[in-house]
């Protein structure tokens, strides 16, 4: 509020609500990250000599899987490969590594990706870790290729997402701290049901599993190490947002208003399933979100793998007009109508009209679109009555000259020819900012290349 001179919290929500940047701004000032490369070295001398051997010396049956919870921008990932990496190296056989790290924010994970520390953070690290496992670059270090390729980070919500599988090992250390007693209950048989039958957890030296002790037992209770007990958990977790809880009333209500209010929906909701046009949601990279009505007609699933990218699913005839139409929408942020199209269905020829509208929710940066079909019938065919004419009914029955086929199979052909070309030239415009995106990333990769060399010089 000070800073953008705002005197009561009534003028801060306002801006919020106009200002998406400083929402997210504000969210990220709220997290807390505070970590370090090996903090608490005990605690990492005690994994090395309790868990490691447990989870490493076991043969080539599959990887080691690890799963950072909360790993902020990546100290703690990287930290565990290093003493992984270490402990393997005296190990006749050496086992794949897949180290998963997530976390709440996303720009805690961008800089965790990027694998860069200032030499501040790495004041901790020891010489030979250091030579071994980092590069110097310009202003600090960036964790070594054989660290950083086995760490995949991704932002997660301990409380909602689903959890990894089949774990060796989770480290979520000094975040439990942060949480109230109902999502540390929450999110404890959520650890239990990741790990592995003989499984281990780490926590912070402030943390302990609490209420869920049932679940795990201590292997060192100073360092905060537990092992997974064979014992069953109910799984709990909520796939949508998180939202305030309501009071459910179990008295019906005698409410006129409201029972004509739910009338009312209920006659709007059929109205809608049966004159409605029908259509799908897909989000910027065309996978389907939400079907509206029934899209048999239009869409179809694709044989082999199993898929919910549109245009896999559209039926021949309206993949070209389609990928044409969401371009043009996606380009002009405006809806893109597409008329008199003609698709074959079991022999038999249906045509069509669909229309590309762009969806925009607010507070969100991704893009929407709503795509909407429509049959349409073909122009009939002259048939005879197959009965006596009456003059006045000769006229209409006159059959139409012959070269009306043959117009309408010359508009059609027009019609292919111009989505053809249309879409060849969204196709060439993407493959020029496609090129630009390379060309931009080899001289990055050139510059990294003469910063290492230099560097090694």
């Amino acid at each position: 509020m000070v800073l953008y001179k705002l005197h009561n919290i009534d003028d801060y929500v306002t801006y919020l609500r106009e200002h998406s940047v400083e929402v997210q701004a504000l969210y990220e000032d709220i997290l807390i990250h505070v970590t370090s490369f090996f903090r608490d070295p005990i605690a990492f001398e005690t994994l090395t000599t309790k868990v490691l051997p447990n989870i490493a010396d076991r043969g080539v049956d599959g990887p080691i899987r690890i799963w950072v919870a909360g790993c902020s921008t990546g100290e703690e990932a990287y930290s565990l490969a290093i003493c992984l990496l270490e402990y393997l190296d005296n190990q006749p056989i050496k086992p794949l590594i897949q180290i998963y790290a997530t976390d709440l924010s996303e720009r805690a994970i961008d800089i965790a990706r990027a694998g860069f520390y200032k030499y501040s953070a790495v004041t901790d690290v020891s010489p030979e870790r250091l030579q071994r496992f980092f590069v110097p670059v310009d202003d600090g270090y960036r964790i070594a290729k054989s660290v950083r390729e086995l760490c995949v980070f991704a932002r997660q919500d301990l409380c909602s997402d689903p959890p990894f599988s089949k774990l060796d090992l989770i480290s979520c250390r000094n975040v439990l701290i942060y949480l109230g007693a109902a999502l540390q209950k929450k999110i404890l048989p959520t650890f239990h049901y990741g790990l592995n039958p003989i499984g281990f957890l780490m926590l912070g030296s402030s943390e302990t599993t609490g209420d869920a002790s049932n679940l795990f037992t201590a292997v060192d209770k100073k360092q905060k190490i537990y092992v997974r007990k064979l014992a069953p958990a109910r799984l709990t977790i909520d796939l949508i947002a998180n939202h305030p809880s309501e009071t459910v009333n179990s008295t019906p209500s005698n409410d006129p208003t409201e029972s004509d209010f739910d009338l009312q929906k209920a006659a709007d909701r059929i109205v809608l399933d049966r004159f409605a046009p029908v259509g799908v949601v897909i989000d910027n990279d065309l996978e389907i979100l939400h079907f509206r009505g029934q899209t048999s007609l239009y869409l179809e699933p694709a044989p082999g793998r199993a898929s919910h990218n549109l245009l896999k699913m559209a039926k021949d005839g309206l993949k070209l007009e389609l990928r044409a139409a969401i371009y043009q929408a996606r380009q002009q942020n405006l809806a893109v109508c597409k008329e008199n199209l003609q698709i074959v269905d079991d022999e038999e020829t249906r045509q069509l009209n669909f229309e590309v509208i762009p969806l925009k929710m607010r507070g969100l940066e991704e893009r929407y679109f709503l795509i909407l079909f429509q049959a349409t019938t073909l122009a009939a065919m002259p048939q005879s009555t197959g009965g006596m004419l009456t003059p006045n009914s000769a006229n209409r029955t006159t059959p139409e000259p012959a070269s009306s086929p043959s117009k309408l199979e010359n508009a059609q052909l027009k019609q292919e020819l111009a989505t053809t070309k249309e879409y060849l030239r969204s196709i060439i415009e993407e493959q020029e900012a496609t090129n630009q995106d390379l060309r931009a990333a080899n001289e990055e990769i050139l510059s990294s290349n003469e910063e290492f060399q230099s560097s090694n010089e």
